[in-house]
């Protein structure tokens, strides 16, 4: 079966994740180089599997970029499943909106104390406050 984002090769694991051109296109728009680049030595993706691809990215790539590479990972991965399973639109824009608000939401609340490294290089951000909203339903003229 085709990929279900670019169309092009068959759909698995290492072709969502390393080789689809939308997962690239993501990846870029989201600031993350594609892993696949030649300079970083990783070429053969058809002898490669999953976990031994995960295992050569963390040794090569530094904690945030790795880990910023599996939260928009998880998001495209989760955005497939919802196009192949509930039939909405994949829409690029709002993966890396969502990816990239989970990452600073982890670094804002893990990081720091976890991964003192990642909180001192990322960009500063500020931990949320807890507000309370009150919903109202709309006036009747409404």
């Amino acid at each position: 079966m085709p990929c279900c984002l670019c169309d092009s090769h068959c759909e698995d694991a290492i072709n969502l994740l390393f080789e689809c051109a939308t997962t690239s296109s993501i990846l870029h728009k989201g600031g993350i180089s594609s892993p696949l680049k030649r300079s970083e030595g990783l070429l053969d993706t058809s002898s490669l599997d999953f976990v031994g691809a995960l295992n050569f990215l963390k040794k090569k790539f530094s904690i945030e970029r790795f880990t910023k590479l599996c939260f928009s990972w998880w998001h495209i991965w989760f955005a497939r499943n919802r196009v192949i399973f509930a039939n909405e639109d994949f829409i690029a824009d709002i993966v890396v909106m969502v990816s990239e608000r989970g990452y600073i939401d982890w670094i804002a609340r893990f990081a720091d104390s976890r991964y003192p490294k990642i909180q001192s290089e990322s960009r500063p951000v500020s931990s949320p406050s807890p507000q309370f909203v009150y919903w109202e339903p709309p006036k009747r003229e409404w």
